[in-house]
């Protein structure tokens, strides 16, 4: 699911055994294509499958027909902040506009920075999680580019998608198969305008939503995995 090397904590023993353990099976499952060239790369002979992530269907099927409430103005972001996470585009469009609130939910090994409206939440359980992204008016990604978030095929954006909310995210070629679930952006520019889009969406079909949550189940990718096996 990752480019484990790439983590800050990562030790050559592990790199060694990530080695030695593509030698000995018959198959590596990838959830994108940067990785599976990663694990090719370190085996001429290695064989993988690039099976997506996914999520579970019961977990957002709850919500159907409930009336939830939204708070206008909330960005939210739920997901590890780390080195990866970009505060320069956050702090810029918190400046752009003062009637947007940014939260941010999930574990933090890094300094947060100071402003009124950019508030560090902490960790949640997983189904307050969802619950909380469907407070949101918007889910954002706001990811710096860098080889890891490049291999990445990010299962919180499968589950940010599968709430209705607008969700706005940093462009990169490994999210083109979200389609128009996600409004991308590149330039602080584009992710201010993005956002304000998203804030006068009027809400998704339920039947959209349904549609994708059906198409991108554990289940799914585990009947894929299975035909590989068998």
């Amino acid at each position: 699911m990752d480019l484990n090397g790439l983590f800050d904590d990562a030790t050559v023993f592990d790199r060694e055994d990530e080695r030695k353990l593509v030698e000995i099976v018959e198959v590596v499952f990838c959830s994108s294509l940067a990785i599976s060239e990663h694990i090719q790369g370190l085996h001429n002979l290695a064989v993988t499958k690039i099976v997506p992530n996914a999520l579970h269907p019961a977990s957002f099927e709850r919500f159907f027909g409930r009336e939830l409430s939204v708070q206008p103005g909330l960005v939210g972001y739920v997901g590890a902040i780390s080195s990866w996470f970009d505060f320069d585009s956050v702090l810029a469009l918190l400046d752009s506009n003062p009637n947007i609130t940014v939260r941010l939910w999930g574990p933090c090994d890094v300094e947060v920075p100071q402003h009124e409206r950019l508030h560090k939440m902490g960790v949640v359980p997983h189904e307050q999680a969802i619950e909380v992204m469907h407070s949101c008016a918007v889910l954002l990604l706001p990811f710096v580019l860098n080889d890891l978030i490049l291999a990445v095929d990010p299962v919180k954006v499968y589950e940010y998608v599968s709430t209705g909310r607008p969700v706005v995210v940093r462009d990169y070629p490994q999210l083109l198969h979200f389609g128009s679930h996600v409004r991308r952006y590149e330039t602080v520019a584009e992710l201010v305008s993005r956002v304000e889009d998203a804030l006068e969406e009027k809400g998704r079909s339920q039947t959209l939503i349904s549609d994708f949550i059906s198409e991108n189940s554990w289940e799914k990718r585990a009947l894929l995995m299975k035909r590989v096996m068998s």
